[in-house]
């Protein structure tokens, strides 16, 4: 049930330029890489996935400074 102050659904392209959709995204496919057998080495995936991780707050805490 949709309470009266929420805002109307976003659309597709809103969803497109999502920060956490495009994290989802890249780490998806670290994931399914490594786990089809693409002989990734489990540090770089690692590596790799904490470096998106880390970049992501980076970017989320300099867009909420910028913000106040």
């Amino acid at each position: 049930m949709m309470a009266e102050n929420s805002e109307s659904p976003r659309s597709w392209r809103d969803r497109l330029q999502s920060r956490k959709w495009w994290t989802t995204i890249g780490m998806a496919i670290i994931t399914l890489a490594a786990g089809f057998g693409f002989n990734l080495d489990p540090e770089v995936v690692l590596s790799i996935a904490g470096g998106l991780c880390a970049i992501y707050v980076a970017v989320e805490g300099i867009i909420d400074a910028v913000k106040k």
